[in-house]
């Protein structure tokens, strides 16, 4: 379980951070508000 919670846990950062980088490249916001909407609803199944 704690491997599990800790290949989630760098599993999201790595997606925050390819979000604030998309974010930077293309200038819009959109890219992170889904990823921060995807979280959300990941976060609710745990």
């Amino acid at each position: 379980l704690e491997a599990r919670l800790t290949a989630f846990v760098a599993a999201a950062t790595e997606r925050e951070v390819h979000a604030r980088t998309l974010d930077r490249l293309t200038g819009t916001h959109t890219t992170a508000a889904e990823a921060a909407t995807h979280e959300t609803g990941q976060n609710s199944h745990m």
